[in-house]
C-alpha cells in the first residue's frame, strides 16, 4: 500500500526493471536507502535529476548496514544508481575531517552538477552508539550553514514547533516523575517498559499541560503543528532519557530502587 505518492518516487521504483531486478535475484534480503533527486532547493544538472541515487544497503537477514565494498560490485552488476565514497580514511582527527570539508568550500561545482557543495558525510559502520544505533557526521560547508541557519541555529534561529513545545514542557522532572510512579506500581523497571513510560509521559502532558501548551503559550499560538510529530518527539525523548536511567540503575535494566523496596517490604 502506497500511503505517500513522494512526488512520483513510488512509480519510479516499481517501474525500474533495474531495482526489481536485484530485489528478485536477492530474495528482498537487503534494503535500499537513497535519495529521491528531485528539484527543491538545490539545482542539479538534467541528467541526475529524477533519479534515485543509493548510499545504503541494509541486510536484514544479518541486521546491518553493508560497507561500501560489500555492496559496491552488487550495484554495478544491476548498473544501479548509486552514490560513490569520495575517500576512505583510518582514525582521522576532528581537524582532519572539518578541513576536508574547508577544502570542498572552493570546488566551483558538486559531482551532480550542484553551483553549491552542502557538506561531507562521514560513516564509520562499525561505530554503534549506546542506544544500539549507527550513527553518522554530516559536516556543512560555510556557504550552506548560512543559507540555512534559520534551520540549522544561530541568531534567530527556527525550531520547529512540536520540538519546541516538548522541550519546554516535558521536563526532566516531569519524566522523573513518571518513572517513579511505575517503580511504585512494578517494583522493577525493565526495558520491556519503555512504551508503557512514554505513553504515561505523553499523557501527563496532556492532561497536566494542554491548555498552556496550544492556547496560552504565545510562540507557538498561531502556529501549525502536527500532532504525529509531536508525538515522535515527545516518545524519542522519553525513551532516551529512560534508557540513560537504566543505566544509572545498573547495566542489567533492573531498577535498584525498587529491589530495595522490595527487600525492606519483605523484611517487615
Amino acid at each position: 500500500e502506497i500511503k505517500d505518492e513522494f512526488r512520483g518516487l513510488p512509480k519510479y521504483i516499481f517501474d525500474d526493471k533495474r531495482i526489481r531486478k536485484f530485489f528478485a535475484e536477492t530474495k528482498e534480503k537487503y534494503i535500499l536507502y537513497g535519495e529521491w533527486l528531485i528539484k527543491h532547493t538545490v539545482n542539479y544538472d538534467p541528467e541526475f535529476m529524477n533519479r534515485f541515487w543509493i548510499f545504503d544497503v541494509y541486510d536484514k537477514e544479518e541486521h546491518r548496514y553493508l560497507k561500501y565494498p560489500e555492496y559496491e560490485d552488487m550495484l554495478v552488476t544491476e548498473k544501479l544508481d548509486y552514490i560513490p565514497v569520495i575517500l576512505t580514511i583510518t582514525d582521522p582527527t576532528m581537524d582532519i575531517l572539518l578541513r576536508m570539508v574547508r577544502e570542498k568550500e572552493h570546488t566551483p561545482k558538486s559531482g551532480f552538477g550542484a553551483d553549491a557543495i552542502e557538506g561531507l558525510v562521514y560513516k564509520n559502520y562499525d561505530f554503534i552508539n549506546r542506544f544500539g544505533n549507527n550513527v553518522y557526521m554530516k559536516a556543512v560547508t560555510k556557504d550552506f550553514y548560512e543559507i540555512h541557519r534559520t534551520v540549522m541555529g544561530g541568531a534567530g534561529k527556527r525550531i520547529d514547533p512540536e520540538v519546541y513545545l516538548i522541550h519546554k514542557y516535558q521536563t526532566p522532572a516531569r519524566m522523573e516523575k513518571m518513572y517513579h510512579k511505575m517503580v511504585d506500581d512494578h517494583g522493577t523497571l525493565q526495558m520491556k517498559h519503555i512504551p508503557e513510560f512514554m505513553n504515561r509521559v505523553l499523557h501527563d502532558l496532556f492532561v497536566e499541560d494542554a491548555w498552556n501548551m496550544f492556547m496560552r503559550d504565545k510562540s507557538v499560538k498561531k502556529l501549525r503543528f502536527d500532532m504525529g510529530t509531536l508525538r515522535k518527539v515527545s516518545y524519542a525523548m522519553s525513551k532516551n532519557w529512560y534508557i540513560d536511567k537504566l543505566r544509572q540503575r545498573g547495566t542489567d535494566g533492573d531498577d535498584k530502587e525498587g529491589k530495595e523496596e522490595d527487600k525492606d517490604s519483605k523484611g517487615e
